[in-house]
């Protein structure tokens, strides 16, 4: 029974993937609480480890790796520990947070270990988590297409809205002429699609049901397109093509030439009737421009806060190079950091202000710099081969012969989520996930592999 109901914690948890952030009565008891599938992962994971006899850990490389970055994590803190137990910045002393990052910690390792023995012990493991992110993203996308018939105006459609709003987003407001869906901002949303897209793609190829996994894709297509997101249209450009590379073998022209035909005139379309209130193919345009453009970046004030925040990261890093300053300690040295010209933007001056009271925490965004900034080179390092490592075990068993496809979806889900990070200041519950997903695949293969040929051998002995 047990069983039963921390897997069903599980899948509930992939169900419930697009509520990022914006849970707002979980929220208020622990930040993390406020994504649906940190929520349903923890009660999952408690159930787990009540009734748990045997625990299944992934590869010894990745579990050296692992303890190679814990072990630099701790040198950072004990190098920092006197700073830690006098800085304060908004009200909070800095081993505080030192000790509550270290608790998230403990708590995402077993996250890793929970989901990694539920995907090994499932049955039809790889079928079930494809349905289900599937049921994620059509109730997201139901969401999603209120929110575009709310823009165009349609007061029924914005109560209806309003009425799923006040369920569980509390006070956190929509950004106007954006699509969020359930996410706390439009920028998760996207980074959330950035998940479902391999698997959708996949179906596309692989499927008899063309015009279902077709016109799923256009429904993708727009939703990301009405989130304005940059991350999100970088990343799923980057995952086009990591999926044409492991599936270029089995792309098939005349498919991919009827749905881009078929994209083009859904998304004529869609123009035609959302262009004038979303803002058009300019607005795509426009938000490009300000990371091509040297005079558009210096006038975007969301670039302006991005990267006074990530060269305030490497500035600390610079003065810190081999320990850093401790993890979680960004906050407490960014205020000497931050570039002069960083300062008309008003989160900066916002971060830079010490008051307490303040919800947003000041971000790095971009957890490579902030690792190097607070773990150090040796930290920041050891992170990097970690990454590495779990994406080799993925490559090694690829090249060992194993052709399994959903090891090919995972891998670029995985490469997605690493290049998230370059524009996120935090791992998310979404990124501790896939990493899970992906090892516990590559395990999975590789007994469905030792048991293959131990049967062929016993059928040779039997002869």
């Amino acid at each position: 029974c047990c069983m039963r109901i921390e897997t069903s914690f599980f899948y509930l948890g992939i169900i419930l993937m697009p509520f990022i952030g914006s849970i707002d009565f979980a929220k208020k008891i622990f930040y993390p609480l406020g994504s649906g599938l940190f929520l349903f992962v923890l009660m999952g994971s408690f159930l787990w480890i009540l009734q748990r006899q045997h625990v299944e850990f992934p590869s010894r490389q990745v579990l050296f790796f692992i303890a190679l970055f814990v072990f630099f994590y701790f040198i950072s803190g004990v190098v920092n520990f006197f700073s830690m137990l006098q800085f304060v910045w908004q009200g909070v002393l800095g081993i505080e947070r030192f000790w509550l990052s270290t608790g998230l910690w403990i708590m995402e390792l077993i996250f890793l270990l929970y989901i990694y023995n539920i995907y090994l012990s499932g049955r039809n493991i790889r079928k079930r988590i494809s349905l289900f992110l599937l049921i994620s993203f059509f109730l997201s996308s139901a969401c999603g297409g209120i929110e575009l018939a709310s823009i165009l105006g349609n007061n029924f459609a914005t109560d209806i809205l309003f009425g799923i709003d006040s369920l569980y987003r509390g006070d956190l407001l929509r950004q106007p002429f954006r699509v969020q869906s359930f996410a706390s901002e439009p920028s998760q949303y996207s980074v959330y699609l950035t998940v479902v897209f391999p698997l959708l793609l996949f179906k596309l190829i692989r499927s008899k049901h063309f015009l279902f996994y077709a016109l799923s894709l256009v429904l993708l297509f727009i939703l990301l397109f009405a989130t304005y997101s940059r991350t999100g249209y970088f990343i799923v450009l980057m995952e086009l093509f990591g999926l044409y590379f492991f599936f270029r073998k089995e792309f098939q022209w005349k498919k991919t030439c009827s749905f881009l035909l078929f994209l083009l005139i859904s998304g004529g379309a869609f123009m035609e009737i959302f262009g004038d209130a979303i803002g058009g193919g300019e607005q795509i345009i426009q938000i490009f421009a300000t990371l091509l453009s040297g005079d558009d970046a210096l006038t975007n004030m969301s670039n302006i806060s991005r990267f006074g925040a990530t060269m305030a990261a490497f500035g600390i890093f610079q003065d810190h190079i081999l320990f850093g300053v401790g993890y979680d300690q960004f906050a407490f040295y960014a205020a000497n950091y931050y570039p002069s010209w960083s300062y008309m933007s008003i989160e900066i001056v916002d971060w830079s202000t010490n008051y307490t009271g303040r919800a947003a925490w000041p971000p790095a965004f971009n957890y490579y710099v902030r690792l190097l900034a607070e773990l150090g080179i040796f930290g920041a390092l050891a992170w990097i081969v970690l990454l590495w490592s779990m994406w080799r075990a993925g490559w090694k068993t690829l090249n060992e012969g194993i052709e399994y496809d959903y090891l090919k979806v995972y891998l670029v889900m995985f490469l997605g989520q690493a290049a998230t990070l370059f524009n996120t200041s935090d791992i998310s519950i979404t990124n501790i996930w896939v990493g899970a997903v992906l090892l516990a695949e590559v395990r999975k293969l590789q007994q469905e592999k030792l048991n293959y040929r131990a049967n062929v051998t016993q059928q040779g002995y039997d002869e």
